[in-house]
């Protein structure tokens, strides 16, 4: 190829700028060789006037694209580093883990641990439906909960919502407002199953009641 031939990519001056200040952006955000090599060869392929332009408006993008970056970033780092969610931390969305967690900052949205314990600690506040094996509620939570094995309210704990569960404690000075519905666990209806003979048990039946309770020490 003679160089200054028409299919040759050139830059100039200007682009060169636009283009050095696009790959610290990319270099700040953490994208990888390959990806800002593929922006860059891009870049070299359109005319000159059009290289400045392009670099340009791809860096105002990844400026407003930064601070969204950010937040994932610490949200995932939040959520690897094991198990616990800090008091300055708040999550948006729906919590999935196959491992126990604890909450101490702020939650909306949903969270689900099917066979692990959720425990939300005293500066934690949620406001989400929760679903876990079991549940101990030593903050605020404000949403239904739904354990297969036991949920618990501390002394200090708030529940407004329903509970579902096979087995509920309350301690003295907690607070809870809302429905309780209280299934046999399936060992339990097996056996009365097995014990009663029939398809069905009357006495296996779930029990419900609605609760509004706050029980003051001293």
């Amino acid at each position: 190829m003679v160089p200054g031939s028409p299919s040759e990519p050139r830059s100039t001056p200007s682009s060169d700028r636009d283009t050095d200040m696009l790959a610290k952006q990319l270099d700040r955000l953490g994208m990888d060789d390959e990806l800002g090599k593929i922006v860059r060869e891009g870049l070299a392929r359109l005319p000159d006037k059009e290289q400045a332009k392009a670099a340009s408006d791809l860096t105002f993008a990844l400026d407003s694209l930064a601070p969204a970056i950010a937040h994932l970033e610490e949200l995932n780092a939040a959520l690897k580093t094991a198990e616990r969610i800090g008091p300055t931390v708040l999550v948006k969305g729906v919590i999935t883990a196959s491992e126990d967690l604890t909450i101490e900052g702020q939650v909306e949205g949903k969270i689900e641990l099917a066979g692990n314990v959720v425990t939300v600690g005293a500066s934690g506040r949620i406001r989400a439906q929760v679903s876990a094996k079991s549940i101990v509620i030593l903050g605020e939570v404000t949403g239904n909960v739904t354990a297969s094995d036991k949920v618990e309210i501390g002394h200090d704990g708030s529940l407004d919502g329903d509970i579902a569960s096979p087995r509920i404690a309350i301690a003295e000075g907690a607070h809870f407002r809302g429905n309780v519905d209280m299934p046999r666990s399936p060992a339990r209806a097996a056996f009365l199953k097995t014990t009663s003979g029939v398809g069905s048990d009357p006495a296996a039946k779930t029990n419900r009641q609605d609760v509004a309770t706050e029980s003051n020490e001293g």
